[in-house]
């Protein structure tokens, strides 16, 4: 009970300590300050789409109407990865 006041008092200064370095001249970093690699998710997206519309088969209903869904089978998933793993090399 005798060390409560000196530990109430070693946390009130270290708060105080964190409120001074939180507030000191130079502002926060934004984003444009983050250097980037000049890839950008959006393009990895449209060349995934282009690959899956490209290699994928459109689903029908048993009245041969189209679901407007489509399927990647085996055969058109491996030309699939065959073309995405010629693209990264």
């Amino acid at each position: 009970m005798k060390y409560s006041a000196i530990i109430a008092l070693a946390c009130f200064l270290g708060y105080t300590e964190a409120i001074k370095v939180s507030t000191q001249g130079s502002p926060p970093p934004t984003a444009a300050d983050t250097p980037t690699s000049g890839y950008f998710g959006a393009d990895e997206d449209d060349v995934m789409n282009n690959i899956f519309n490209h290699y994928a088969v459109p689903v029908t209903n048993a009245a041969g109407q189209a679901t407007g869904q489509k399927v990647l089978y085996k055969d058109g998933c491996q030309k699939a990865c065959a073309e995405v793993l010629l693209v990264t090399k």
